[in-house]
């Protein structure tokens, strides 16, 4: 909207969800592993970077959100099951989907830092199984710690400082 003051941006789960079958690919040794992956967030970057440039041309008090870790363990699976392998064990998904993320994450920090804009780490805000309404999506519970970190950096964050600060 064009009367717009701030602006959280919270992007890059899905993209990351979306190499989800990554994780039952052969590879030969645990270089392979990498350089798929690393494929994989050179193209995030790079999309990250062309949107967070569009984004800093409205002049907009702008914030970043990480990446905040899925909880496949959680009791109902329906909003990603067809996403999913048949029988899933997602232990061992939830394992590989911690290890994968920072790698994501560590893309959102560095454009934070690169154009000086405040962070919100919803992987530091979401720390308890009451914050998500299914494995991907935060409940009310969460949704309530988002808010209360949005009206604070809202109210006391110094914007003109082109500072990156970390909220938790």
């Amino acid at each position: 909207p064009k009367d717009a003051t701030h602006l959280f941006i919270s992007i890059g789960g899905n993209d990351a969800l979306m190499h989800i079958n990554s994780f039952s690919e052969s590879v030969s040794t645990i270089g392979e592993a990498l350089d798929s992956l690393n494929e994989r967030v050179q193209e995030f970057e790079k999309d990250y970077i062309k949107m967070l440039s569009n984004v800093t041309e409205y002049r907009l008090k702008t914030t970043l959100c990480t990446i905040y870790n899925p909880c496949f363990d959680h009791s109902s699976l329906d909003r990603i099951i067809s996403m999913l392998p048949t029988n899933p064990n997602v232990e061992k998904l939830q394992k590989r989907a911690m290890t994968a993320l920072p790698i994501f994450n560590n893309v959102i920090f560095q454009e934070a830092f690169n154009f000086g804009l405040p962070v919100m780490d919803l992987r530091l805000i979401f720390s308890s199984d009451d914050d998500y309404a299914n494995p991907i999506e935060p409940s009310a519970v969460g949704g309530m710690k988002m808010a209360k970190i949005i009206k604070e950096i809202s109210c006391n964050h110094d914007f003109s400082m082109k500072n990156s600060v970390v909220y938790q």
